[in-house]
């Protein structure tokens, strides 16, 4: 465990520099500029090193998680490779060559080829040397079975099926026990939600109590709001099956980048609209960012139609898929001929995408350069690991039937389970939409609470007089925070609340992050809505418990 954690801070050091870095700047500045905020000194340095850590165990399960993903296409990928060439060292020279597929797990099979050319290791002693910079990991358990295999001499190619049965197991289970962790989540939401409006209730409350800043505790309380929204994104990142839908080529499709260049000038006309409503027309802070951040709900609109069609083809992939390697027992590697013929069959969405791929390999022949168009056109991040790995397979003139056959059940596993996670993010869905209209509800109406006590209070002080009420020993301790200043403070929460909330759902249901405006838009409005009910029925059904809010 010890080399990993130092392997891992090695790879972290770059992010935990710029921590500490921004950390001791902050201290600089607040020191020259406000001197009077020194008391967070030590918050700060505790920000520099729980930031730290936090990076450390990101990295961490970051690794972890991207080998175990990968796990399952590497063995069928190596298994398929292991019928052109017996030779381990030549098959694993050939397997890293695949850097950007499976980057992390090439990262540890390099180390081992190192140490095998430049200290003459054996296979199996490189590889039970670098078990020890290895996350705990089912990648790990793989690699310990690997090295006994050949030192018993077992048969490669019948221990790398073996292997595939267990990590097709291992997947399925893990990807089912991730679907249940979704359930953990939305509880533990609703938990930190409950929480929250309990404790800015607190807060609000102090100042009646005792003689205290009600700034330095908004500010404190907005720290921890902070972490805790920080602490739901990366739970939804990590602890939630991973699966991305867009292919990670650099090159997307037309329709993916003309929306991404749309958002850019949208994000550009809802920061204008958003500050000429609140500066100008003098709307409330959170009515101007809920019609301001409209227009980006047609980002949304086109990426969400984008993925529901990017959806539709990955269904009918399995059936081309399959008529490619039917085709490729009789044709081999002429993919001229194998297209001509899978052409004449119905894929639905994707018959387009195939006639683009025919064409080009007709008229250029050029396999590689082809298949790389149809991806990236296409945009599928799992049809762009599953033809990676068969482009390859022809390549090294590996077994192209077991291998498609390999191929085949993945695809089919995964879009089983995919389907099977949508009726988990319906759900969750429902309960964070609830959860967040209770939590801006009890926001609201607590604000408006504490400014009919205020009131109160000071009705109660004046009819009094101070000499009368030194005499019989009350307090009474004045709020001093305007009801405006509140009522842009909770606006902020809420705004970014319902951006943690959409990056938590997006993150869960997979797709491009320009998907999450439509449910931030929505839970916007759902707030603005919430602050007038609460506000009119203060201010007329409870008339004379409110001031009237300017």
């Amino acid at each position: 465990m010890y080399d990993v954690i130092k392997d891992i801070l090695r790879r972290s050091l770059l992010e935990i520099s710029i921590i500490f870095i921004i950390s001791i700047g902050l201290i600089i500045v607040i020191g020259k500029l406000y001197p009077e905020l020194k008391i967070y000194y030590n918050v700060l340095y505790l920000f520099a090193v729980s930031f730290s850590l936090e990076t450390i165990i990101l990295k961490y399960y970051k690794i972890k998680n991207s080998i175990d993903r990968d796990l399952l296409y590497y063995i069928s990928y190596i298994y398929s490779l292991s019928f052109s060439t017996y030779n381990i060292k030549n098959l694993l020279d050939i397997s890293i060559q695949e850097e950007k597929d499976f980057k992390e797990i090439n990262s540890y099979m390099k180390r081992v080829l190192d140490l095998v050319k430049k200290y003459n290791y054996t296979i199996p002693e490189a590889i039970r040397y670098i078990l020890s910079y290895v996350p705990k990991s089912n990648f790990k358990s793989f690699l310990e079975r690997f090295a006994t295999s050949i030192d018993i001499g077992q048969d490669l190619s019948d221990f790398l099926y073996k292997e595939y049965e267990n990590a097709m197991s291992l997947y399925d289970t893990e990807y089912k026990k991730g679907l249940e962790n979704i359930r953990l989540l939305q509880e533990f939401i609703l938990s930190l939600l409950s929480s929250l409006s309990f404790a800015f209730s607190l807060v609000l409350f102090i100042p009646f109590l005792i003689s205290y800043n009600i700034y330095i505790l908004l500010l404190d309380f907005g720290i921890i709001f902070f972490i805790i929204n920080i602490m739901i994104y990366y739970l939804s990142k990590y602890y939630i099956p991973d699966d991305d839908l867009w292919a990670k080529a650099k090159e997307k499709p037309k329709e993916y980048e003309d929306t991404k260049k749309l958002f850019y000038i949208l994000v550009l006309l809802s920061y204008v609209l958003a500050l000429s409503l609140f500066f100008v027309e003098k709307l409330p802070l959170l009515e101007a960012i809920s019609i301001g951040i409209a227009p980006l709900t047609y980002i949304s609109y086109k990426m969400i139609n984008l993925e529901r069609i990017l959806k539709v083809k990955e269904n009918h992939f399995p059936a081309f898929f399959s008529s490619i390697i039917e085709y490729s027992e009789i044709f081999g590697n002429n993919q001229v001929k194998i297209l001509d013929d899978v052409i004449v069959h119905d894929y639905s969405l994707l018959n387009e995408d195939i006639e683009k791929l025919r064409r080009r390999i007709t008229i250029t022949k050029n396999y590689e350069e082809s298949w790389r168009y149809f991806i990236t056109e296409l945009g599928s991040r799992l049809a762009e690991k599953i033809i990676r790995v068969f482009e390859k397979v022809l390549e090294y003139n590996g077994d192209t039937k077991k291998a498609g056959n390999m191929l085949y059940d993945i695809l089919i596993k995964i879009i089983e389970l995919r389907n099977r996670k949508s009726q988990f993010v319906s759900n969750l869905r429902g309960i964070i939409y609830g959860t967040y209209i209770a939590f801006a509800a009890i926001l609201f109406i607590i604000a408006q609470i504490i400014y009919s006590m205020e009131n109160m209070f000071q009705g109660i002080s004046t009819a009094l007089g101070s000499s009368t009420v030194s005499e019989i020993g009350i307090n009474f301790f004045s709020f001093n925070l305007p009801l405006s200043f509140l009522n842009n403070y909770i606006s902020i929460l809420l705004f970014f609340q319902a951006i943690a909330l959409a990056l938590a759902l997006k993150n869960i249901q997979g797709g491009s992050k320009l998907g999450i405006f439509l449910d931030i838009t929505i839970l916007v409005w759902i707030a603005a809505l919430l602050d007038i009910g609460v506000f009119y029925f203060f201010t007329h059904v409870l008339s004379g418990l409110s001031i009237i809010k300017s």
